[in-house]
């Protein structure tokens, strides 16, 4: 599908050109929700689709592995400590500014936070099949394959702040 062109500047890496290339706009929906189970949990979930990009892969010269997509995702955050305020909230009283903090020895130690967030994450691309013979004069190229599959996604993060 690429080429190198031996009479070009150091021989330039040459992608096909997209003649018939049947692109469209894509169209994601997405959902979800968090659910407070306490000050310091929170418990989220989602869902998600989105088209593919060309309307009919047998008839685009790109040879592109596109198919529509399912997500469903899960997530739990759960914070301890002196919460940030975001800029605009109220200030704190004067009684909660007095409220005695903690020493160590003979050091004041400092109001700390902790954030911790974990989610899980699959997509799930919906099999599509592409069966395009060439015929004299086409300009796509033959392919016949099927494909699809799922991808599973897990992350973290943890935040301690002072």
């Amino acid at each position: 599908m690429y080429s190198l062109d031996p009479m070009g500047a150091s021989g330039a890496l040459i992608f096909p050109r997209p003649i018939r290339s049947g692109w469209k706009n894509n169209l994601a929906w997405r959902a979800g929700g968090e659910l407070r189970t306490s000050e310091t949990l929170a418990i989220r979930a989602g869902l998600g689709y989105r088209t593919r990009a060309t309307n009919n892969p047998d008839e685009s010269n790109v040879n592109l592995l596109d198919a529509p997509v399912v997500t469903a995702s899960a997530g739990i955050a759960w914070r301890a400590g002196d919460t940030l305020r975001a800029p605009g909230s109220p200030r704190r009283g004067a009684a909660a500014s007095k409220a005695p903090r903690g020493r160590w020895w003979r050091y004041e130690l400092p109001d700390v936070s902790f954030t911790a967030d974990a989610f899980v994450r699959v997509d799930h691309l919906m099999e599509q099949q592409v069966d395009h013979t060439t015929m004299p004069g086409d300009l796509i190229p033959e392919k016949h394959y099927t494909f699809g599959g799922n991808v599973l996604q897990f992350g973290g993060r943890a935040t301690l702040a002072w």
